[in-house]
């Protein structure tokens, strides 16, 4: 179930009623302006539905969330951001020691991005005295995967935290990623050229955890092709980006190495300044 994004019924109706209450017809509305076709019928079936498992009750002619299935709900997502926000029960990379490391590794590039963003999410709630650092060949994850990487870049600066993020190169999309970052809490630098030798390698710095990510070679090549073919940004971008980065293996390294960290962020931190409220 997908709340945050509804595209079932089911889904439909009850985002519609976490705003307020509704009656039959505005549920079906709503449900019909996103699947078109969607009958009275169904409409009223999915309500009985969710009537029995007590998920909404009927007062009157108006449908609402019930209240005790609300409150299970808040206890189990209070629990999962327990479980996962943060602290280290329940999330084996976080008790990681130094010189430790783990890997995954994905046959889906969805699959990938959805525990990379799990990981980068928990790691920076863990580690909050210094700025984030990535370094990214090219920064299509804004173009790409826009609404997940916003949402993990405004996270960081709603709680007035920084964001290094360093471009291994100065290709025209490069430089329009540029105007997703806010140049102070959310800082992006284009290099001139690779600081790695290897065009599929990606890296996130929190304190002395690093996620290395290496997504597959072939795919790698073909979003440098596009972007040393692109030469400027269009609503073409974002649809075609996303095809070509839909295929293909990543694995996934999460280590824990002082060491390695502290060497890794003197190369990329003297692009970027230190707010004063980011501690030293």
């Amino acid at each position: 179930m997908n709340l945050t994004k509804p595209i079932h019924p089911e889904e439909i109706i009850i985002a519609t009623l976490a705003t307020r209450s509704e009656n039959g017809e505005v549920l079906l509305q709503k449900t019909h302006d996103v699947k078109p076709g969607f009958t009275k019928q169904a409409l009223y079936t999915i309500l009985r539905k969710l009537i029995s498992e007590e998920i909404i009750v009927k007062h009157g002619m108006q449908f609402s969330l019930a209240r005790p299935w609300i409150g299970q709900m808040y206890e189990f997502f209070t629990r999962a951001h327990d479980r996962y926000g943060g602290k280290a029960e329940g999330v084996d990379f976080l008790t990681l020691s130094d010189g430790d490391k783990i890997s995954y590794s994905f046959k889906s590039p969805h699959e990938a991005d959805r525990f990379w963003g799990h990981a980068f999410d928990v790691l920076a709630d863990a580690h909050t005295t210094e700025p984030v650092y990535i370094y990214n060949p090219h920064e299509w994850f804004v173009f790409a995967r826009q609404e997940s990487e916003l949402h993990l870049f405004h996270k960081i600066k709603d709680a007035k935290r920084q964001l290094w993020l360093t471009v291994g190169n100065k290709d025209p999309l490069d430089i329009y990623a540029r105007t997703f970052f806010d140049g102070q809490y959310l800082q992006y630098h284009t290099h001139d050229q690779p600081l790695f030798d290897k065009e599929y390698y990606y890296l996130n710095i929190f304190g002395d955890y690093i996620i290395e990510a290496f997504i597959d070679p072939q795919t790698a090549h073909i979003v440098d092709e596009f972007y040393k073919m692109t030469a400027q940004y269009d609503e073409g971008v974002l649809p075609a980006l996303q095809k070509l980065v839909s295929k293909g293996k990543t694995k996934l390294t999460i280590s824990r190495n002082a060491r390695k960290a502290t060497k890794l962020k003197k190369l990329l931190a003297p692009y970027f300044f230190r707010k004063s409220k980011s501690p030293l």
